[in-house]
């Protein structure tokens, strides 16, 4: 017992916190995405984005890092917030105008389209950090557990497309520092001229050395063979539970009238809350308390 403890706990690089199974990850993201995609309620969008930072917190893999992808979520929802004002010029209250001779941003700016792009802002990030575990919490290949066999052609593509975001952020790294090492830092837009160029090589590369190594393996010419199988725990069906019963809330709220949608014109209302809904939201949490 203790010796198999120990090596879940290895798995993990994290002492006392097991390893979840690829099948909980997939569950637990589609269902954080069901709730996102079935409402545009802001605050509820919020939970789930927040609840999905301490899911990553909690259980990213050893050697994984979750700060250069919050960088990225941060600015692209900055520009969507400042973007919606500029195309969106319904709603009563104007605080600013842009001359109508600008083609394509050209009328008010108001509150209203302001708030609209706070909030959808919101819902994109909380819909990539829900497929985030995807890939910081277990290893992409491990989603092909997770299809069927019927599948597996598609999940061997899906898996590496989902290696090739870090395999790219690790190489714009190593291509930065060592232009540092040189001696050569490069800043504008020759300098970022500078970096793509080599990463994009690398990619290339690094894309028909998994070719290449796939036809070496006769992938493909046999039936699907698994080196290990991941077993579910206990933490992991109750994970699963959890998520499932979290999208079956949310629909049987939507189906009962429960104000899931909030839109802000003509006039800016701040969205009505429902406890029953948050408290559905929150069972998303379930990956940061059980598998301790």
């Amino acid at each position: 017992g203790c010796a198999s403890r120990g090596a879940s706990w290895i798995a993990t690089g994290r002492p006392g916190i097991p390893e979840m199974s690829p099948r909980a990850v997939a569950t637990w993201s589609a269902a954080a995405i069901a709730v996102v995609v079935l409402t545009n309620h802001p605050v509820y969008r919020l939970l789930v984005a927040l609840v999905a930072i301490n899911v990553l917190v909690a259980r990213r893999r050893p050697g994984t890092s979750s700060r250069a992808l919050l960088s990225v979520l941060a600015t692209f929802a900055a520009i969507t917030a400042a973007y919606n004002p500029l195309i969106n010029h319904a709603g009563t209250h104007a605080i600013a105008t842009i001359p109508t001779f600008i083609p394509g941003v050209g009328g008010p700016i108001t509150v209203e389209s302001i708030a609209y792009g706070v909030s959808a802002a919101i819902g994109v990030v909380a819909a990539a950090l829900a497929v985030a575990p995807l890939v910081l919490v277990i290893d992409p290949t491990d989603l092909l557990e997770v299809l069927p066999s019927q599948l597996h052609g598609t999940g061997t593509a899906l898996a590496a497309s989902l290696n090739l975001v870090p395999a790219v952020a690790r190489s714009f790294r190593r291509v930065r520092e060592a232009e540092l090492l040189r001696g050569v830092p490069r800043r504008g837009p020759g300098g970022l001229l500078a970096i793509v160029v080599p990463v994009t090589l690398t990619t290339i590369e690094s894309s028909i050395t998994l070719a290449e190594a796939m036809e070496s393996r006769a992938y493909g010419s046999g039936p699907r063979t698994r080196y290990r199988s991941a077993r579910l725990s206990r933490s992991d069906m109750l994970v699963m539970a959890a998520a499932v019963a979290a999208v079956a809330a949310l629909l049987i709220a939507r189906m009962a009238g429960a104000g899931l949608d909030w839109y802000p014109f003509p006039n800016l209302i701040l969205p009505d809350t429902n406890p029953a809904v948050v408290s559905t939201c929150l069972l998303l949490a379930a990956p940061v308390f059980v598998h301790r």
